[in-house]
């Protein structure tokens, strides 16, 4: 990269992030880059110079790149800061670059506001600023399918911006989750339920959100109200299925897990006589609610329990929430070590 020569070694990097083959050479360095070497790069080669890569049909992608490889928060706001004067040139032509900003945003906590603003600023051009809510279908693009049985299509990088916009801070994720549940009737969010993109971007973003949190919370129960009597529906399809399943799962209150599971079970021979139905079924203990209250009630408990001894077995706690593992190791008579019993000791 002729890094002895500051100037050499800046144009060799633009020219190869601005080179089709070479541009994911530079991509895997800033990937596996140590954190020394990453800022050191950045300095150099970017910050002061990112409207140009921005600009560059295949450069931008490194850009993208570099704004998800970012190291900690004060190097990603020098980045998110220098794109910000140039978004709305962005926005429309290399929206992959504001997906990117807006993940980078959610994850360090920076530049949310101004991200909103920006949005609302550029996302069409008028002269009066646009909402968050008004820019939600915009972002999405949602057309309808144009016969029966086909696909609806999406914008792919607006609904990921979207995605991103739901993992903002409490306050600025209430416009965005009004912008999908005013703008879109039922029957659009059936399709977006059945589309993997939408499913696991605009479905998903509402169902996982902190449900401790009033607006996601709310938002879920609206969710289950909206689609009454299409739920059914949706447990049979090779994509809806997993829509119904987490909204079983997001729900507070037993009451409305309770109503989920009797719709699903006043259509038991439907779901049954698929693999997606069947999963759905087992998911939301629709066979013990056939049963009777308690035994479902216990079911959903059981369930329960595994679901957070698995999580915490996924994020090594083992069950004990940050705790280490010793063996604790006794003697017998004869001199031989016998194992003990693995014991879970706090760190306090």
């Amino acid at each position: 990269m002729g890094w002895d020569d500051e100037e050499k070694s800046r144009d060799i990097i633009f020219s190869l992030s601005s080179n089709s083959t070479a541009s994911h050479f530079m991509e895997t360095v800033l990937k596996t880059a140590n954190d020394d070497f990453h800022e050191k790069i950045t300095e150099r080669a970017f910050l002061g110079y990112l409207p140009k890569f921005c600009a560059n049909g295949v450069a931008n992608f490194v850009v993208q790149a570099l704004l998800i490889t970012s190291r900690n928060k004060s190097q990603a706001l020098k980045l998110g800061e220098e794109i910000m004067p140039i978004f709305g040139d962005i926005l429309h032509s290399r929206k992959g670059i504001v997906w990117r900003l807006s993940e980078v945003c959610s994850k360090y906590r920076i530049l949310q506001h101004e991200l909103h603003e920006k949005l609302c600023e550029n996302v069409k051009k008028s002269e009066s600023k646009l909402t968050i809510v008004e820019c939600v279908p915009i972002l999405m693009a949602f057309h309808p399918a144009e016969e029966e049985g086909g696909k609806i299509t999406l914008d792919a990088n607006g609904c990921r911006i979207i995605m991103n916009l739901l993992r903002f801070s409490p306050k600025l994720c209430e416009p965005v989750l009004d912008g999908i549940m005013i703008n879109f009737p039922a029957d659009e969010l059936i399709e977006l339920a059945k589309d993997p993109l939408g499913s696991r971007c605009i479905i998903d973003g509402i169902l996982d959100g902190n449900t401790k949190d009033g607006a996601f919370q709310k938002n879920v129960k609206k969710l289950l109200k909206l689609l009454e009597g299409n739920w059914s529906r949706l447990a049979v399809h090779r994509v809806g299925q997993h829509s119904v399943k987490k909204v079983f799962k997001r729900l507070v209150s037993m009451n409305d897990k309770a109503a989920l599971a009797a719709e699903l079970a006043q259509n038991k021979a439907k779901l049954s006589g698929n693999n997606m139905g069947r999963s759905v079924m087992e998911s939301c203990a629709v066979q013990e609610f056939l049963e009777g209250e308690s035994a479902w009630k216990t079911r959903v408990a059981q369930m329960a329990r595994m679901e957070t001894l698995l999580s915490d077995v996924i994020s090594g706690d083992g069950g004990g929430g940050g705790k280490k593992r010793k063996r604790k190791r006794k003697k017998t008579g004869d001199g031989a070590d016998q194992a003990g019993r693995d014991q879970i000791v706090s760190d306090d």
